[in-house]
C-alpha cells in the first residue's frame, strides 16, 4: 500500500511540476496586461491541470501538494536570486530582496508547508512593489525585473525537482525488488 501511494504521488508530481513554468508564463502575461491596460488584475493563477471531466481521483492532497511545490519553489527562487545578485555585486538589489524575504518569507515555510496561496501573494507583492531611485550609485531600482528573475529561478528549481521525481518509478521498482529478494 505504501509503495502504491509513493508511486501515485510521484506520478502526480511528474504531471504537476511542469505547471510551474506554465504558471510563470501566465503570471508575466497578466502582469504585462495589468500595466498596459492600467487595470487592477490579480496575479493569481492555478495551473494545476486536473482532468476536464471533473475526475479528481488521485491523492486527496494533490492540490495542497501543488501549493506546497509553489511555496517552496518561490522561496528557493528568492534565495537563489539573492545569491546570484550578490555574485553580480548588485548588493542593493540583493539587500532589497533579503528585506522582502525577511518580511514575507515566513508565510512560505511555516510548519506543514506554509499558508495556502502564499506563493501567489508573494508574487503579487513582488510585482506590486514600486520602482525607486537607487541610493549610492544611482539609477532606478526595478522590483519587477527582480520578480521576473525570481520566477526564472523558480522554474529552474522546479525543473531540477522534476528530474528527481521522474526517477521515482525506477527507485520504486528497485525498492520492491530488494524487498522481494529479502523475503526469498
Amino acid at each position: 500500500m505504501r509503495q502504491e501511494a509513493r508511486k501515485q504521488i510521484a506520478e502526480e508530481l511528474t504531471a504537476d511540476i511542469p505547471c510551474i513554468s506554465a504558471e510563470n508564463t501566465r503570471l508575466l502575461e497578466l502582469y504585462r496586461a495589468r500595466v498596459l491596460l492600467d487595470k487592477p488584475i490579480r496575479l493569481t493563477v492555478d495551473m494545476l491541470t486536473l482532468p476536464p471531466n471533473g475526475d479528481r481521483r488521485g491523492s486527496p492532497f494533490r492540490t495542497a501538494n501543488f501549493d506546497l511545490v509553489k511555496n517552496y519553489t518561490i522561496y528557493l527562487g528568492l534565495h537563489s536570486a539573492i545569491r546570484e545578485l550578490n555574485v553580480r555585486t548588485a548588493s542593493e538589489d540583493a539587500r532589497w530582496l533579503e528585506t522582502f524575504l525577511a518580511e514575507n518569507g515566513r508565510q512560505l515555510i511555516r510548519p506543514y508547508g506554509g499558508e495556502l496561496g502564499a506563493a501567489d501573494e508573494i508574487v503579487e507583492k513582488l510585482f506590486s512593489a514600486s520602482p525607486a531611485v537607487r541610493e549610492g550609485r544611482g539609477g532606478i531600482f526595478d522590483p519587477q525585473r527582480l520578480a521576473e528573475m525570481v520566477l526564472e529561478l523558480r522554474a529552474d528549481c522546479a525543473e531540477e525537482w522534476l528530474k528527481a521525481v521522474q526517477g521515482a518509478d525506477q527507485d520504486q521498482l528497485d525498492l520492491e525488488r530488494r524487498l522481494l529478494e529479502e523475503e526469498l
